[in-house]
């Protein structure tokens, strides 16, 4: 794809960049090194967000984790802390803790999670968030998870963390539930949160829950009502702020529970996260190397300039020693032209 191959060109250039550094200004190692791990480390944030019960979790289960951990499904509970799922070689959780401080899981590590994340869970008060590293296929080209507490939260607080943080995700996959698609909560939500946003293009609307819709007519119908609302209040939003150009968002229809267009959805997301998002992300990272490049370019020019004022001062200095010597070996010379002529007067 094109995304790992300029990625890859990225991280040739950078190397060659690295080693001119480390060579004439080991002073600014560290800068470059950095900025060489970020390159390595480029992830797109992937949030997941949907009223409670509308198979987020589920469908992060089946889709991203591949069955090797399960984040907690229950029919009473909501996810409370964000979790952050994101590539390990390992299977590893940790609890980032309000105080800063890590706490890793090893043993239990779903009865863990159920106690760090759900809302009922006994050691929620003192969790920030959750991190889980898993050896996916999936997560390993760079995709990083963020399952949020359901949008009917009523702890304001909760809530207030996913909207945060809908501004800091490369792409929001905003579930409905295909059974009472579009209600009033996420009409609501879609208007005031997401569609007054420049980047609507991020957006992927999941229609979950397709399979206990037998019928194709059904299906048809629910495909069309929800998309027909969704333009309804894309035109609110366009005459409200003034927007002259709105795309409307894909919306796909899912099961969690039996994978229906699993494959489809991954084929449209993954194009648009090595397409136009990669895409976006490398212009920075390139700007930000030639940036670097500029920098120590004119670093070397003072470098150079300063080398050949010392050479020009060095040549200076030499030239006036020869003159000196010059001076010194005409002196000795007469010296002993007298010393020799006083030595014949005198014998």
């Amino acid at each position: 794809m094109r995304y790992f191959k300029e990625k890859e060109n990225l991280l040739k250039n950078t190397e060659e960049l690295t080693k001119i550094v480390q060579r004439d200004f080991p002073n600014d190692i560290d800068e470059i090194n950095f900025f060489a791990k970020e390159l390595q480390d480029i992830s797109f944030n992937v949030l997941c967000i949907g009223d409670f019960s509308s198979g987020k979790s589920t469908f992060i289960n089946n889709f991203f984790l591949e069955e090797k951990v399960k984040l907690p499904v229950r029919a009473t509970t909501t996810t409370a802390k964000l979790t952050i799922v994101k590539y390990g070689d390992t299977l590893k959780v940790s609890a980032i803790m309000k105080d800063k401080s890590k706490v890793e899981i090893h043993e239990n590590v779903e009865e863990s999670l159920r106690e760090m994340i759900a809302a009922k869970g006994s050691k929620i008060d003192e969790v920030d968030f959750v991190e889980v590293e898993i050896p996916s296929t999936i997560l390993k080209e760079g995709v990083v998870i963020v399952d949020s507490p359901g949008l009917n939260d009523p702890e304001t607080e909760r809530m207030g963390i996913t909207f945060d943080f809908i501004n800091q995700a490369d792409c929001v996959l905003y579930f409905l539930n295909a059974t009472q698609a579009w209600k009033k909560s996420e009409k609501e939500f879609l208007e005031e949160k997401i569609l007054n946003k420049n980047d609507l293009d991020k957006v992927f609307f999941l229609l979950n829950y397709w399979d206990t819709i037998e019928t194709e007519d059904e299906r048809s119908e629910i495909v069309e009502y929800v998309n027909d609302e969704i333009k309804k209040s894309i035109d609110i939003v366009k005459e409200k702020l003034n927007f002259s150009n709105i795309d409307t968002p894909p919306l796909v229809p899912i099961s969690s529970k039996t994978g229906e267009n699993f494959e489809a959805l991954k084929i449209k997301l993954f194009s648009y996260l090595t397409t136009k998002k990669a895409q976006e992300i490398l212009e920075q990272k390139n700007k930000k190397l030639y940036e670097y490049i500029d920098n120590f370019l004119i670093k070397i020019e003072n470098k150079e300039k300063l080398i050949q004022k010392n050479r020009d001062t060095l040549n200076k200095e030499q030239a006036h020693y020869k003159q000196e010597l010059a001076q010194y070996e005409s002196q000795v010379i007469k010296s002993k032209q007298r010393v020799k002529k006083a030595i014949a007067n005198s014998y």
